[in-house]
């Protein structure tokens, strides 16, 4: 809306208020929907966002919105939300081949397992045999089970010192 003289019918007019149509989407406008995006990707309340932003937040289903932020499992394997999105960019932007390809899961390690590994490896660095690893690592609160699947784990970077 602009509120300054305009020409209508062969007369300027002084002071008149005029729509001007700038186009219109489905979604809002910039910065909003990236600050939505970025909202729901820091993990912040979703009920506080759609009551804040939403004409009518009682009519929202929440569990199909979460659905579209997580992704959901299906038979043939996962179909991407927004999250999984952001992570698959990331993983770009940090270095992995393009396009990325499907495959089985990698898994995840918490820091307590992450470093567990660390410490597994410098323990085979300094000459350690299996069963000392085992011994050390069962001392640890480790089971034989999480000792096997840290010792299958190669693609882990080490520490940064």
């Amino acid at each position: 809306m602009y509120n300054d003289p305009v020409l209508r019918d062969g007369e300027w007019i002084d002071e008149a208020t005029t729509n001007i149509p700038l186009g219109g989407k489905q979604h809002p406008a910039d910065p909003l929907t990236t600050l939505i995006a970025v909202y729901v990707l820091a993990g912040l309340p979703l009920k506080l966002l759609v009551d804040k932003l939403h004409r009518a937040p009682e009519t929202v289903d929440l569990e199909y919105l979460e659905a579209q932020i997580v992704g959901k499992k299906t038979k043939k394997g996962h179909k991407p939300g927004l999250r999984s999105k952001a992570e698959h960019l990331a993983r770009l932007v940090r270095g992995a081949p393009s396009p990325l390809k499907p495959g089985r899961d990698t898994g995840e390690y918490i820091e307590r397992e992450q470093n567990a590994i660390w410490y597994m490896r410098d323990l085979e660095a300094r000459g350690f045999s299996r069963p000392a690893i085992v011994q050390e690592m069962s001392k640890r609160g480790f089971s034989k089970e999480d000792i096997e699947r840290f010792s299958n784990f190669r693609n882990l970077p080490p520490p940064k010192t």
